[in-house]
């Protein structure tokens, strides 16, 4: 995707649209360069929010146009509403977890790959 999709709604939206069961805009730019390219490409990922979560959309002011959290933006944003802390702390866990999952998937798949020596 080109844009964040925080909510439950435009999550079901977008699955009834096209039939997506997750959404990602980090591997966009490498799928266009690489199809400009005319290079074959493969993207593994990790989930961190469910169908039903919601982005908070105050956490949204703190995206930078590249993507990145401006951390001015968000300690501004936690002193006006610390409670968005408690979603922020849980995204953060589920960010982790899907971290570990991933690793752990890719260090399953390269000791399946391994050539043994001669």
């Amino acid at each position: 995707s080109h844009h964040i999709v925080a909510d439950s709604a435009a999550k079901a939206d977008l699955w009834e649209k096209s039939g997506a069961c997750a959404v990602d805009m980090e591997t966009l730019g490498i799928v266009e360069a690489a199809d400009e390219a005319g290079l074959p490409w493969v993207a593994v990922r990790a989930i961190v929010d469910s169908a039903s979560d919601t982005l908070p959309s105050a956490c949204l002011t703190t995206l930078r146009a590249d993507g990145h959290v401006a951390t001015g933006r968000l300690l501004w944003m936690l002193c006006r509403s610390p409670l968005i802390l408690c979603h922020l702390a849980r995204l953060a866990g589920n960010t982790a977890l899907a971290r570990r999952h991933l690793s752990q998937a890719f260090e399953r798949w390269a000791k399946s790959h391994v050539v043994p020596n001669p």
